[in-house]
């Protein structure tokens, strides 16, 4: 046998009855021929398990042609529409031909392995066709993707030599489209809900459907000229449907075929379509990267600057605290002028104390040294008396008798006087006040 396509996948759309697909390219062995289908509305990949007897759900089997090249897959049950079957060839890295000196030339083995090794190289030209690869001209860049971390996105690093990730990306004209279009979307379904006073609404599952047609029975006995506006929401918030008009009494169909497997809301309003909010957006190239799109007071769209969300987070007056980083907020962010805040803690303000009723004021010593009223340990003085012998001498450890006179007399004042510390348990962290 030779190899004479290059192709080693191929994928079917299923119907919902099919359960036979044929394939067209060179295979050694049935089990080299792997199934996979995968669920289009949410991108679920179900790998399928091989069989050689009749297969049940999950499972398949593999006729091969008898000349090698191509056959038929069978699968044990069928999907619908919305499920894809993915068919290829995997062969493994084996050699096991032996080829020993001066046996009988075994052309048909020979040919079997080259087959093998040209069918590795597909497998391998498939599988890189599918990777994300540099440009011919582009050397010296590091394409190691760094780990994964929850809401960052990859980027080329400020040398361009390297991947690394991002907190920030710049949003995209499509994105910021994107997210408009929803939030207009949003605001359709919450009119539709507000004006359901004028009408009715109701929520639908898929099954509700018949061949992808919504029947809407609203019951409000309608005669003409009195018409209904009605709109699908789905629950991802998006219009299913442009807008319809209907003069019908009780009921009306909408073909929403086209939106697959869906479930949301359908509203029917009286006397005009609900007004949808200038959905008008602010071009992305006009901000810089950590920009977003808003929407103001007014409920139109506008584009709120970095430097404005930060003046929301950090407004003039704030205090910032960093343990271990020692920089002016000004040089982490790029916004505001910091004055350093040195050996103070802060105390929440307390409306006509003395001490804590004005915001600003510096207040308390590191070290304090107590009166004798705050320690409870006035000034005073002792008494003391020390008897003599009759020759004048002091008498220490030694009995004295014969006293004749003595010599009394008073210590120094004394009270408490020394200073001690006065700080609480404190954690010492990098501390900045906005000035500006």
């Amino acid at each position: 046998m030779t190899v004479n396509t290059t192709t080693n996948k191929v994928i079917f759309s299923m119907d919902g009855s099919t359960v036979n697909f044929d394939f067209t390219f060179e295979v050694l062995q049935a089990s080299d021929i792997k199934a996979t289908i995968k669920d289009t509305t949410t991108n679920t990949e179900t790998e399928l398990t091989y069989t050689t007897g009749t297969p049940s759900s999950g499972q398949y089997t593999v006729a091969i042609n008898s000349n090698g090249v191509g056959g038929t897959v069978t699968v044990g049950n069928a999907q619908t529409s919305d499920y894809e079957l993915t068919i290829y060839r995997e062969v493994d890295g084996k050699q096991e031909s032996d080829y020993n000196n001066y046996n009988t030339f075994p052309a048909e083995t020979l040919e079997d392995d080259l087959d093998k090794r040209a069918m590795a190289d597909q497998q391998q030209d498939e599988a890189i066709a599918r990777s994300i690869k540099g440009s011919i001209t582009v050397q010296g860049v590091d394409y190691t993707l760094p780990a994964p971390e929850a809401s960052k996105v990859i980027g080329y690093n400020s040398a361009g030599t390297g991947l690394q990730n991002y907190t920030n990306a710049a949003v995209s004209s499509e994105e910021a489209a994107a997210s408009a279009a929803a939030a207009a979307a949003s605001a359709a379904a919450a009119a539709a809900s507000a004006d359901a006073a004028n009408g009715t609404q109701e929520t639908f599952t898929n099954s509700d459907l018949s061949s992808g047609v919504l029947t809407i029975t609203h019951n409000l006995n309608l005669d003409a000229p009195y018409g209904l506006y009605i709109e699908i929401i789905n629950n991802n918030s998006f219009k299913v449907s442009p807008d319809q008009v209907t003069f019908s009494a009780n009921s009306f169909q909408v073909d929403i075929s086209s939106s697959g497997t869906i479930s949301g809301t359908w509203a029917v309003v009286y006397g005009g379509a609900p007004q949808a909010p200038d959905i008008t957006v602010p071009d992305p190239s006009s901000g810089t990267e950590g920009d977003r799109i808003v929407i103001n007071g007014s409920g139109a769209y506008e584009l709120e600057t970095k430097a404005a969300l930060f003046d929301w987070i950090h407004p003039v007056g704030s205090i910032y605290e960093n343990k271990t980083d020692s920089r002016n907020p000004n040089t982490i962010f790029g916004y505001g002028t910091w004055e350093a805040i040195e050996g103070l803690v802060t105390a929440g303000y307390k409306n006509g104390d003395s001490n804590f009723g004005t915001p600003g004021a510096t207040v308390g010593v590191a070290e304090v040294t107590l009166t004798a009223a705050q320690s409870g340990l006035p000034a005073h003085t002792h008494t003391y008396s020390q008897p003599v012998n009759e020759d004048g001498g002091g008498s220490g450890e030694q009995e004295v008798q014969n006293t004749t006179s003595g010599t009394t007399g008073s210590t120094g004042g004394t009270s408490a006087s020394e200073a001690h510390t006065n700080i609480q348990p404190t954690l010492v962290v990098y501390k900045w006040l906005r000035t500006a």
